[in-house]
């Protein structure tokens, strides 16, 4: 019990470092989404700081969903990260496609291992974070049985596994 404490309050506080360096400041997601306009300026300077940021995000966002009883009223956010992912999937090929070639690295090496593989520990094993909700997803599944979770869970995985190789290998 006490190691799950630790490690889901450590990764409450890994989200909250990455809300408040999405939402904070003038590279932040409200900035961008404003721009200079004048009539959601406010937004912008509400966000301005990290703490703040952070704060609204935990008080307004983060807070209201982790106090939900049941994982299935989350439904909306896995549809929304899904639609995200695959946006983001399409935008990294497009842009794959419509750089010149010639502005491309030449001579990547696929097995040459370097120290820059360590900083993508960290977002593959967000990616697949959900090991220890499994209990929960079972309980939860309607007309749940072995066969079909596994299905679920392959099904799952796979587009998690290929949506990361796509991502690595045009980005």
């Amino acid at each position: 019990q006490a190691t799950m404490m630790v490690y889901t309050f450590l990764s409450c506080v890994s989200f909250m470092i990455l809300a408040g360096d999405f939402f904070s400041g003038e590279g932040g997601i409200p900035a961008g989404l404003c721009g200079k306009t004048e009539s959601c300026q406010w937004v912008v300077d509400l966000f301005s700081t990290r703490f703040v940021s952070v704060l609204l995000i935990t008080v307004a966002v983060l807070a209201p969903l982790s106090s939900l009883r049941r994982l299935d009223a989350l439904w909306f956010t896995s549809l929304l990260s899904i639609v995200g992912m695959f946006y983001l999937l399409g935008l990294v090929i497009y842009e794959y496609f419509r750089t010149p070639q010639t502005d491309l690295p030449q001579g990547i090496s696929w097995v040459t291992p370097r120290w820059g593989v360590f900083s993508a520990a960290p977002i593959v094993n967000v990616a697949f974070i959900a090991h220890y909700n499994v209990p929960r997803f079972y309980q939860e599944m309607a007309d749940r049985s072995i066969s079909k979770f596994a299905r679920a869970v392959a099904i799952s995985l796979s587009l998690c596994g290929s949506v990361y190789v796509t991502i690595a290998v045009f980005g």
